[in-house]
């Protein structure tokens, strides 16, 4: 196949002249249509300009202003004026200084509105705004006396050839969802905004009328008709560096159904306090914050809340609250069948209730409180009352007729406690209490709107302390529950320590305004059981027994415990064998007298408790037996009687051994030593009897004392006692007592039996810690003996005894010593006994007379001479 040979085309570079002539042409043309273009958009700018300028002098100023206000006041039924009409070619139609009254005052200004227009809708009969721009529009609203508003006369009549809308009406008023095709040109406007306005309202239905405005206010609507409404906005409460109230949401008119989210911060609740004056609530400051999420279908209008609340301080009557507090709420309001339904839970912290009649205050409250229709219930209430931190149940049920229950739990300082029981309960405890105890308080009533409240309660006490007035020892370790209501306390076996001893208290006190008390105080040795009333500084005794070990006691009376002042009467039965356990500071002293016996004793008190001495005092004492020192008396009787400082005892009787005893007595308590004086009458008391009672019961010893004392001397002081008195002792046989046995040795002989003292008798005179006589004498079938004698109270002995021989009694036969001694006796006095020693272990010493013993003897050869 033959190739086909190309053949090279032209160069363009090699004929640089061929096409220029057409080149030069089309750039020509080019810059002549340009020209052309800028010439007629020139002419159009001018025309325009000249059309613009036109339209703003002499159109709109004298044709289409006047259309637009006439139209407005038609449609408000308002007085309107326009400050000017303009066309903005960026703006568009621009309105400035509307102003639509109310008589005489503006009710909406606009300072400036505009909208541009889309020329292609009149091709579509419409006319066509995208949006409608309000600055600085300054809207004021009014409710006026009789309640209605200034902004309610405004109206919207039919207009032909305007699309009509439905708007958002009552539930009873029909919708038309498919309206019918308008006539002419129709109007859509996609949106509307609003910004760098005001709102001006003013509350005049009060008679200080309320002002409140709105600054900053941005308002978009977003117009999707007829289906939806959207709309966005924005506001400012005068004093917020930046706008706190937010709006935003949609209407979707075919459904009729209303959805919103409201944001408002930093709103000062005080200032709209106006509309709680009828309620009697009042707010005097703090801050608010709220979400809310709105929305109404089917005629149901639905709320979500929460708000928040700083500070705020609300008040009715005396009752005040601060609150710090979050609200989270659900509300659903039906308007056909006009019924709230709502729940929520509210969140306080750090708040604060004063005023409250019961506890004055609540401080520190911290909850979490969850309501509905029903009521209001909280588990978990955390607060201080009156400086005592509590937890607290709370429960509120039926608002139309409330049923209240409050549980406080705490665990107190019990110094604080007695205050409290001292201010609120009016109960005044005489002393002071120290330590904790765990405390509950439960408030109720079903009858809140009265005021009538149930309050019970209790304390349990852990290892307190009770220090009580004008008692020196503290009651320790109380440990148990004391129950309380408004006018009652009641405690079961609550347990304490006194003096180290355990004991158990059980009381029940009512009526706080003038207490009745009931109490039992048991022990292993103790059971006190009384009953009194306290009427202000008075206790009224109207049963006041027990038992103390193996004695009892019984007490009626009154006692001022602010004077110390107490009248009181009864009985006591003191088994004087407790005597020790009663005063143990004395136990030393008591157990040497070794008292026994029981006694019975009616008495009666009255005087100041805190000084004794000065009390009058009158008892009755009687005993079947009484024991002292290990001595027994029966039939024991005495009368005691106390006045002005004296003591008298004017008849103290009792049965001794076979005989009596009878005492008088008296006493100077006013003197720093205690002065007595005592009168002691002894009758017919059987030796015999009393040795068995003695370490000489083995003894063959009797006889029947009897005598006297007349003593006075101070009761601090036993060397200052002083006395005289008279001793004898008839009918008696005291040989073996430790004194006659040293007597006998020494003046007879050992195997001599006889000799029998069965007489003695002695005045005495007691001073100076000795008892002193001069004329004792002691008789017996064969000596007597007599002289001076002196007996100390430390029982030592100094006697000087005479020995005389009775001639009658002389032994005819017997031992040497017998002889001798019958023969220098026979005529009186022969010798002297000196006794020194104690009674216990006396010491004897025998003188002669030796004159007597010549004389004896000498008598004795005259008589045998004679006989023979």
């Amino acid at each position: 196949m033959k190739k086909r040979r190309l053949r090279p085309r032209p160069s363009l570079s090699r004929q640089p002249n061929q096409f220029r002539p057409w080149s030069r042409n089309w750039r020509v043309g080019k810059i002549q249509v340009k020209k052309t273009i800028i010439i007629i958009l020139i002419f159009l700018i001018i025309l325009s300009a000249v059309g613009l300028t036109y339209l703003n002098n002499v159109v709109l100023p004298r044709t289409v202003k006047v259309i637009i206000i006439k139209a407005i006041e038609g449609q408000t039924q308002k007085k309107v004026t326009l400050g000017s009409l303009r066309i903005n070619i960026f703006k568009g139609l621009v309105l400035e200084n509307l102003n639509i009254y109310d008589k005489d005052e503006a009710i909406v200004s606009v300072k400036e509105a505009s909208c541009i227009f889309w020329i292609w809708g009149f091709i579509q009969k419409k006319i066509i705004i995208p949006s409608i721009n309000l600055n600085s529009c300054r809207i004021f609203l009014e409710r006026r006396k009789d309640g209605s508003f200034n902004l309610a006369g405004f109206s919207t009549p039919k207009q032909e050839g305007i699309l009509k809308q439905p708007v958002f009406l009552e539930p009873s008023v029909a919708i038309n969802p498919k309206p019918k095709p308008p006539r002419g040109f129709s109007v859509e406007v996609y949106r509307v905004n609003i910004f760098n306005s005001t709102i001006h309202f003013k509350d005049s239905s009060f008679d200080k009328p309320f002002n409140q405005d709105l600054d900053d206010v941005r308002i978009n609507l977003y117009l999707s008709l007829p289906s939806v409404v959207r709309f966005k906005a924005s506001a400012q409460i005068p004093g917020n560096l930046k706008p706190n109230i937010a709006l935003n949401g949609e209407f979707k008119f075919p459904q009729e159904e209303l959805s919103s989210t409201i944001s408002i911060k930093n709103i000062s609740p005080d200032k709209f306090s106006v509309y709680c004056q009828s309620s009697g609530i009042g707010i005097k400051e703090g801050l608010a914050d709220a979400l809310i999420f709105l929305k109404f279908k089917d005629s149901v209008l639905g709320l979500d809340c929460q708000i928040k609340a700083s500070g705020l301080n609300v008040s009715k009557d005396k009752i005040s609250l601060s609150l710090n507090s979050q609200i989270n709420a659900s509300l659903k309001y039906s308007l056909k069948e006009g019924q709230v339904k709502y729940f929520g839970k509210a969140i306080f912290k750090d708040s604060v209730i004063s005023g409250l009649d019961f506890v004055e205050s609540i401080n520190g409250i911290s909850a979490a409180v969850n309501f509905d229709n029903n009521g209001l219930s909280s588990d978990n209430i955390l607060a201080t009352i009156f400086a005592i931190p509590v937890k607290a149940k709370l429960k509120l049920n039926n608002f139309g007729n409330p049923v209240l229950n409050i549980d406080l739990v705490s665990n107190i300082d019990l110094a604080k406690a007695q205050g409290l029981l001292k201010d609120k309960f009016n109960f005044i405890l005489p002393g002071l209490l120290n330590g904790n105890a765990g405390f509950l308080l439960n408030i109720a009533t079903d009858r809140l709107n009265t005021g009538a409240f149930n309050v019970n309660g209790y304390l349990d006490f852990v290892n307190a302390v009770l220090k009580l007035d004008k008692i020196n020892n503290p009651i320790t370790e109380i440990n148990g529950r004391l129950e309380f209501t408004l006018n009652q306390l009641k405690a079961k076996e609550v347990s304490f320590k006194y003096q180290g001893l355990s004991y158990k208290l059980s009381t029940l006190v009512s009526n706080f305004q003038s207490p009745d008390v009931a109490l039992e105080l048991l022990s292993e040795a103790l059971k006190i059981k009384a009953d009194f009333t306290i009427v202000k500084n008075k206790v009224n005794i109207s049963e006041l027994s027990g038992r103390y070990l193996n004695s009892d006691f019984n007490a009626t009376g009154n006692f001022d415990t602010l004077s110390s002042q107490a009248d009181i009467s009864g009985a006591v039965g003191i088994n004087l064998g407790d005597l020790g356990r009663f005063l143990p500071k004395f136990k030393e002293q008591i157990d040497k007298i070794m008292p026994k016996g029981i006694v019975q004793a009616k008495f009666n008190f009255n005087g100041d408790v805190k000084d004794i001495k000065d009390c009058a005092i009158e008892a009755q004492v009687l005993s079947p037996q009484v024991s002292l020192y290990g001595f027994k008396g029966e039939g024991f009787s005495c009368h005691y009687n106390q006045h002005s400082g004296i003591i008298d005892i004017p008849s103290l009787s009792f049965s001794f051994y076979g005989g009596t005893v009878n005492l008088f007595a008296k006493a100077n308590l006013n003197s720093k030593n205690l002065p007595y004086s005592v009168n002691l009458f002894m009758q017919g008391v059987k030796i015999e009897e009393l040795k068995l009672d003695t370490p000489a019961k083995d003894k063959d010893i009797t006889g029947i004392i009897q005598g006297e004392l007349k003593a006075n001397g101070l009761s601090n002081d036993l060397s200052k006692l002083i006395g005289a008195g008279s001793l004898a002792i008839t009918k008696g046989k005291l040989w073996e007592l430790d004194l006659f046995k040293g007597l006998g040795k020494l003046l007879f002989a050992e195997n001599f039996a006889g000799i029998v003292f069965y007489e003695g008798s002695c005045n005495f005179v007691i001073q100076d810690s000795y008892c002193y006589t001069t004329d004792l004498m002691l008789k017996s079938n064969m000596v007597n003996l007599s002289g001076p004698a002196k007996v100390g109270f430390n029982n030592s002995v100094d006697a000087s005894l005479s020995v005389n021989i009775i001639n009658e009694a002389i032994p005819l036969s017997g031992t040497f010593k017998d002889v001798t001694t019958a023969i220098i006796g026979k005529f009186g006095k022969f010798a002297t006994i000196s006794i020194t020693g104690t009674l216990k272990e006396p010491k004897y010493k025998f003188k002669p007379v030796m004159k007597n013993i010549i004389k004896g003897l000498s008598d004795i050869l005259e008589s045998a001479m004679s006989k023979n």
